[in-house]
């Protein structure tokens, strides 16, 4: 397939998202700025699809983006299935719990405030990766395909973040974690454009969705020496949640019909 503008204008997104991104991360891994300015990576994606929407469309562009964020006309359900990511990390610490101790069980009420927190903070993800570059691939591909590719460059933009809090004290070498990583953030691309496409193309609901995953995942803590396990747990159950989510819904779009 040729580069259209589409493809095009796609390119230039995920490259400016990476680079303002790694502007900030790379340096502070090298200890080059201190650590207190991570957050402002994650600027990236929200001004790269801010930026190139305005130079594209102009205001109308931009206040179609980011009309994905007042979207929640959706079949009651959906405000359900968001939560998707939350009851696989819930499995997770308890399998996890089953074969392994670990110290402390974080409360409901900080829970869920955290989920708000983050919920914000992630618009700023998912304005750039669901509301501009997810239509963009759904246009000429499968939401599989669109998915797969997505959570892919969605992994690659992660690697220096996750370098810069290395898990110390595991015992693996820490490219393990950048492969259970990958893998888990495909799974979760999965699961973020099956709620993307039936939610009439809700970014808001893509965030929620995203932040019940982040808000949950550290709900307990333990030993890094067995931090692997409780990875493998996750990545494991959210690959077998988005198969089954492809063969329920089917791979070309995953939508209810």
């Amino acid at each position: 397939m040729g580069f259209d503008k589409i493809d095009i204008q796609l390119i230039k997104f995920v490259l400016l998202a990476f680079f303002i991104a790694w502007c900030f991360w790379i340096p502070i891994y090298f200890q080059v700025l201190p650590t207190s300015l991570i957050p402002l990576g994650f600027l990236g994606p929200i001004t790269s699809a801010t930026m190139l929407t305005f130079i594209s469309s102009g205001k109308k562009g931009l206040a179609e983006l980011y009309s994905g964020l007042t979207r929640v006309k959706v079949k009651p359900i959906w405000f359900l299935a968001i939560f998707l990511p939350a009851v696989l990390t819930t499995l997770t610490h308890f399998i996890f719990s089953i074969f392994f101790e670990y110290n402390e069980l974080t409360d409901i009420p900080t829970i869920l405030i955290n989920y708000l927190i983050i919920s914000l903070f992630l618009v700023l993800e998912e304005v750039g990766w669901r509301g501009y570059a997810l239509p963009r691939l759904l246009n000429s591909r499968s939401a599989l395909k669109s998915s797969l590719i997505l959570g892919l460059i969605w992994a690659l933009w992660h690697f220096p973040f996750w370098t810069i809090s290395p898990i110390e004290g595991a015992p693996e070498p820490f490219y393990i974690f950048y492969i259970t990583g990958t893998l888990g953030a495909i799974a979760m691309a999965i699961i973020l454009t099956w709620i993307f496409n039936n939610t009439r193309k809700s970014i808001l609901f893509a965030t929620l969705c995203h932040a019940s995953f982040n808000a949950t995942i550290g709900a307990i803590t333990f030993d890094k020496t067995v931090a692997i396990y409780h990875n493998l747990i996750f990545v494991v159950l959210s690959i077998i949640a988005s198969i089954s989510l492809i063969l329920v819904f089917g791979a070309k779009d995953l939508r209810q019909n």
